[in-house]
């Protein structure tokens, strides 16, 4: 039944199925809906109100249990069968509470005995009541429901759109949301995943981290704070992630946590590349600038070759400084110059500092 769950307007007449084989019933029960301001649809046994059932939508259902061609609990089966029921009232001379049970499973808001005409009555209005604001109720919880529904499938589009990996958790260390892109970044098997515990998770990436327990540590120490963290953590492999975090609130109160991860192993590498051609440009500009003060020595006629030697000895022990490259040492008028720091290497080539035939130095 295409339409029977939704929401009634309270602005318009609601409009009810009377469905009854007596007609004195269907007479005193019709006065008291009309009077109620609803406006009412006949239907004298249980297979032509399951025919206008069908054929429409109603907001209300009034249903006799004993009656020809189909019951009140058969004609409500027939119509659960095809949606979930509109607001209904079953109507009864000769009841049980087995049978109220049984209409209850089928979607039945309300029971009445038809004991007197007055105490149809009096009884009636009070069940129209509450089975309208029963199916007000429902429909506002299916509105909520949805709306819950859309929010979440909301929610988990934009974690999935994103190429961090995200991780929410509890404070009591429950997993509430992951994305898939965490799941790869960090390598985790489904089964682990599964198991819907931070500690499965942190377990799993222990084994994983260079620094394991300055991992544990930051974990510990944000967990239940109000402090959002930043930090990298650096792999086994390689592989280098910046972990951002904050504190996940409800209503002014720290549940839980997001901690968000993003691979920057590319750019890592890139700055330590660039670090390192740095560090050697250095290098080679202090060379540089050595050799060419060492050049204008030479070029000064007046100084004598000791002269050169001891001014060109002060310069180059302070441009080259890597001993890894080469490891030199110079011994003149009994003073030693050497670059810093100096290593003994197995192999040595010496060459003596002459000046005609004097030796100056080595």
């Amino acid at each position: 039944m295409a339409g029977r769950t939704s929401a009634v307007n309270t602005a318009a007449r609601h409009r009810v199925l009377l469905v009854d084989d007596d007609p004195a019933t269907r007479r005193l029960v019709a006065k008291v809906l009309q009077q109620a301001g609803y406006e009412v649809d006949f239907a004298e046994d249980g297979g032509v109100g399951l025919a206008k059932a069908l054929a429409r939508d109603y907001d209300l259902l009034v249903v006799d249990q004993e009656m020809p061609v189909h019951s009140g609990q058969e004609l409500l089966h027939r119509l659960s069968q095809s949606g979930p029921l509109p607001p209904t009232i079953v109507l009864t001379g000769h009841g049980s509470e087995e049978l109220a049970v049984e209409l209850m499973k089928l979607g039945m808001c309300d029971y009445i005995r038809k004991t007197t005409p007055l105490a149809l009555m009096e009884m009636l209005p009070l069940a129209l009541a509450r089975a309208m604001a029963q199916h007000q109720l429902r429909a506002e919880k299916q509105r909520a429901e949805t709306a819950l529904r859309e929010s979440q499938q909301l929610l988990l589009a934009t974690l999935e759109s994103t190429a961090d990996g995200i991780l929410a958790v509890t404070t009591d260390g429950k997993v509430l949301a992951y994305n898939r892109r965490f799941a790869e970044m960090w390598r985790i098997p489904p089964e682990v995943l599964q198991k819907g515990t931070d500690g499965a998770l942190i377990q799993y990436a222990l084994e994983q981290l260079k620094d394991p327990d300055g991992f544990l540590t930051g974990i510990e120490q944000l967990t239940g704070s109000a402090v959002c963290g930043f930090d990298a953590l650096h792999f086994k492999d390689g592989r280098v992630f910046e972990r951002y975090s904050c504190p996940l609130t409800l209503d002014g109160k720290i549940v839980g946590r997001v901690w968000n991860f993003r691979d920057v192993t590319e750019r890592h590498n890139v700055e330590q590349q660039l670090r390192t051609r740095t560090e050697e440009l250095d290098k080679r500009l202090k060379e540089l600038r050595c050799l060419f003060e060492v050049s204008r020595l030479f070029e000064n006629c007046d100084l004598s070759v000791r002269q050169i030697v001891l001014e060109a000895l002060e310069i180059v022990p302070t441009a080259f400084r890597d001993p890894q490259a080469v490891s030199a040492r110079c011994v003149l008028d009994g003073r030693t110059y050497q670059v810093a720091p100096y290593v003994e290497t197995q192999w040595k080539i010496a060459a003596a500092i002459m000046d005609g035939n004097q030796l100056l130095g080595a």
